[in-house]
């Protein structure tokens, strides 16, 4: 797999985009924490713009791409023969009532358009000030190979602690002290008293886009067999602190537990979506806000403490919640030309 950036304007583009992606995640924390400061804390049950809410337990459970190793230590050999496609993606953002009238907010999990349609469509909404392209990625795939993009920092956290008991060890001889009569020989074995610990787990929170996708060259037309488009981002976490205790094992822990609010495509997979030539697609994103209760309350001493703080609640910001995000994609079959082994984009019109 191959990703283009598009050049000066691509990477323009990314860095603007990164920095929309960071802002367009800011203002959901600053609201949620509004919201529960005013007494909805106990429930968690303030939501953006209808998101549902997930309680995956102590371990955020986000569906994000494997990391590279991991996806190559477990993946088929691929095939450097056959058919390439170059795909483009666009994540764009805008206020609700700006992407339906443009029509760019359709109902069912994707929608195909011509480009001429598309281009019309997006000029409407281009005057909108909340519009925004979060990112614009790049990918050349082999035809019927799995393939993703991702364009995101990470944030370190300390989610959770495990406890972990004291090592038995066989007890040591002891020379007798001099002082009271020994000689410094050995005497009664003593045992030497251990103790456990509380070690912290920790997670790298992904905050930006992700692509995931399948697709085949059949002539001029392409077909997506997969097409999982997913934004992740930080709105809020508590900041949580107690004495663990187990048994006699004691020890002051603070820990967060992240809410992370997480935009995906409703398509199943696999699916079969077929794209012409001089066709796009559109496929809107929904949300859902994923918590976390770490295992250590159980081991909570005394009560909890816990105080809300926003991902990136000081930036001025907007809800992605009531920013909804659709995803434009387009695809090309690329050819080689007659009689070298060079390939260039085409049409499949000879």
């Amino acid at each position: 797999m191959a990703v283009d950036s598009g050049g000066a304007a691509g990477r323009h583009a990314a860095r603007k985009g990164a920095r929309m992606m960071k802002s367009a995640v800011g203002l959901a924390g600053l609201l949620l924490v509004a919201v529960l400061a005013k007494g909805c804390g106990e429930s968690l049950s303030y939501c953006p713009a209808g998101a549902s809410l997930v309680n995956d337990g102590p371990r955020l459970k986000l569906d994000w791409p494997a990391p590279p190793a991991a996806r190559a230590a477990s993946a088929a050999p691929a095939s450097k023969q056959g058919p390439m496609v170059q795909v483009e993606a666009r994540f764009i953002s805008a206020e609700p009532a700006a992407l339906k009238d443009a029509g760019l907010a359709p109902d069912s999990p994707v929608e195909t358009l011509t480009r001429a349609d598309l281009d019309a469509r997006l000029a409407r909404v281009q005057s909108a000030p909340s519009m925004a392209v979060l990112q614009a990625p790049r990918l050349l795939v082999l035809s019927g190979q799995p393939a993703y993009v991702v364009v995101c920092s990470e944030r370190p956290l300390v989610i959770d602690y495990d406890h972990k008991p004291a090592q038995k060890k066989e007890p040591a001889e002891q020379a007798e002290p001099e002082e009271k009569g020994g000689k410094g020989k050995k005497g009664a074995k003593r045992e030497k008293e251990e103790k456990g610990t509380f070690v912290p787990v920790k997670m790298m929170l992904p905050e930006g886009t992700a692509l995931e996708l399948t697709v085949r060259a059949e002539g001029d037309e392409v077909v997506f067999t997969e097409l999982k488009p997913r934004l992740v981002g930080l709105i809020a976490s508590r900041q949580c602190s107690a004495t663990a205790a187990v048994g006699k094992d004691e020890a002051k822990v603070k820990w967060q537990e992240p809410l992370a609010l997480v935009g995906a495509g409703r398509l199943a997979s696999p699916c079969s979506v077929r794209l012409k030539a001089g066709e796009c697609l559109l496929v809107p994103l929904a949300y859902t806000i994923h918590e976390t209760t770490a295992d250590v309350r159980r081991m909570a001493k005394d009560k909890v403490q816990e105080e809300f703080a926003g991902g990136e609640g000081k930036r001025d910001a907007s809800t992605p919640g009531k920013r909804p995000c659709v995803v434009v994609l387009s695809a090309q079959v690329v050819k080689a030309k007659a009689g070298t082994g060079n390939r260039e984009l085409g049409t499949g019109v000879e």
